[in-house]
């Protein structure tokens, strides 16, 4: 391959990847890190009241969160794991340019003694396989060449569903794999959908259902990234329909974090539009909250 093509190829898998970051930047409405912000709840000191009768029994009054730790989007760091590996990425893409089948063979050769390097070159092979699946869409005019990209060296499997490259790293629990399929997934949800078969079609709910579930669990896991594009992803009603809801629940642990004046502004511009039930809800959701069980409360009844 001449080094003309070895340049675009490289130009191409680059572009794609500076695709899903500016994606991403989109998708999260450009927040920037930056100080913690301790929240203060003010607690109000009841009165002194008289005695209250003893055979009264104590009346269930006011409703406590039960918690659940293992289900909250509140973590004790974030972290965005996309920008983080955004040079490596790069990086493999350079190194590999002209020469897919070397990507190739180095993706079917990992295993678990590196798993870092495992999702690099599994993001990487993904990109790449990404701008095959659209280079190939029938009736599309081909801006970019099929065989110049190397794509007739993947296999067409790969190429057709690009997105179950990155599921041997998300059944390692990977992170990045799986903040990655969520944004990837919007992307060729809609794709999928336009080719318009029914397979097509069932694929694309499939991949939505799985993007939400991986995006929560990458948010859970404080890849900040995962907030963004789920919060965005409720509010377009990208998953199917819009739910303010969990929208404003996916935002909550970012502005306690201080991550930004935009998503407050986004958080407070939600919450206009909710019930005062449904902001608890949100509040509910973003600290795991499983159920809320009532509190045992004595009101003094000569109050």
């Amino acid at each position: 391959m001449n080094y003309w093509l070895k340049k675009n190829h490289v130009l191409y898998l680059v572009t794609g990847l500076i695709t899903s970051c500016i994606t991403v930047y989109v998708l999260s409405d450009g927040d920037p890190n930056t100080v913690p912000e301790k929240i203060q709840k003010n607690n109000s000191v009841p009165k002194t009241a008289t005695a209250i009768p003893t055979n009264l029994a104590p009346i269930l009054h006011a409703e406590k969160c039960v918690p659940n730790p293992n289900n909250s989007l509140v973590t004790k760091s974030q972290r965005p794991p996309l920008k983080e590996a955004r040079a490596k990425i790069i990086e493999i893409s350079e190194n590999s340019r002209g020469n897919p089948q070397e990507l190739l063979n180095e993706f079917n050769n990992l295993n678990q003694n590196d798993p870092q390097r495992a999702e690099l070159y599994s993001v990487a092979l993904f990109d790449l396989a990404s701008i095959c699946f659209r280079a190939a869409i029938p009736g599309k005019p081909k801006a970019i060449q099929y065989e110049q990209l190397g794509c007739n060296l993947l296999p067409l499997d790969m190429i057709r569903k690009p997105l179950s490259i990155l599921d041997r790293r998300i059944i390692e629990k990977s992170i990045l794999a799986k903040t990655y399929y969520l944004i990837n997934a919007l992307e060729l949800a809609p794709i999928y959908q336009r080719i318009g078969t029914q397979g097509d079609i069932e694929y694309s709910k499939e991949i939505l259902m799985n993007a939400e579930k991986y995006g929560f669990e990458s948010a859970k896991e404080g890849a900040i990234e995962a907030n963004y594009v789920m919060s965005r992803a409720y509010r377009e009603g990208l998953f199917d329909k819009k739910d303010m809801t969990k929208a404003a629940s996916y935002l909550i642990p970012i502005v306690e974090k201080n991550r930004g004046e935009a998503s407050k502004e986004i958080l407070n511009k939600i919450n206009s539009t909710l019930s005062k039930e449904d902001q608890q809800n949100a509040r509910d959701i973003a600290s795991g909250c499983q159920s809320r069980t009532d509190s045992n409360v004595f009101i003094n009844p000569f109050n």
